[in-house]
């Protein structure tokens, strides 16, 4: 169960409940758990004109995308929070899920999974799944600790794009699709629920 949901609210506010605690009665700003997608500053994302911290992008810029090839970024989302434990950056160390060296994304980020034994569970080679639920202390854990600048790129449609070799989806504008139950995009990656997601996790990393 959505720790929100045990105290009887929406996330983000026990997400504020959190922060004022840890940073007394001041104002904390606190995102709402379906923004807390994109990078953290500092992040490398592949270009036609080579590896581009993701801060430095703008409107206009090319970045190389896993199935259209380059494609122009339509605006850079910015947003600048607390490191809690609810919107805490996932790290991935070099190794983990093709990450070519450590990488830090929001938790809410879907990263692309390949294994060959998602075929057998899910009828795919591979699949979406929301950072936060392939924490495994080792190779995937939470980095808490101080401020943290979340980068998104908005693109006019879903795109994989490569974060430190990191395969991501992008932002996109509009509504999310829910896992499981709206019908991905053509030719994307199946998204996992929350509960395939865990049972993957078991079987697969």
């Amino acid at each position: 169960m959505a720790f929100g949901r045990v105290l009887g609210l929406d996330p983000s506010a026990a997400a504020a409940q959190i922060a004022k605690s840890i940073f007394g009665a001041r104002e904390v700003a606190v995102a709402a758990p379906n923004l807390l997608e994109g990078f953290a500053a500092g992040t490398r994302v592949r270009t036609p004109a080579g590896l581009r911290r993701i801060e430095t992008l703008k409107p206009g810029d090319l970045v190389e995308t896993q199935e259209a090839g380059p494609q122009p970024v339509v605006a850079v989302e910015r947003t600048r929070l607390p490191a809690l434990r609810l919107q805490a950056p996932i790290r991935f160390a070099a190794g983990a899920h093709g990450a070519e060296r450590p990488v830090l994304v929001a938790p809410q980020q879907r990263v692309l999974v390949r294994d060959p034994v998602l075929e057998l569970l899910f009828g795919e080679a591979e699949v979406l799944v929301a950072a936060r639920t392939l924490v495994d202390g080792e190779m995937v854990s939470r980095h808490p600790g101080g401020m943290v600048d979340y980068v998104r790129l908005v693109f006019d449609c879903a795109h994989m794009v490569f974060a430190e070799g990191l395969a991501v989806e992008c932002f996109r504008p509009g509504p999310r699709p829910i896992p499981g139950e709206a019908a991905p995009e053509a030719g994307a990656p199946r998204m996992l629920r929350l509960q395939e997601s865990q049972m993957m996790r078991k079987l697969v990393i």
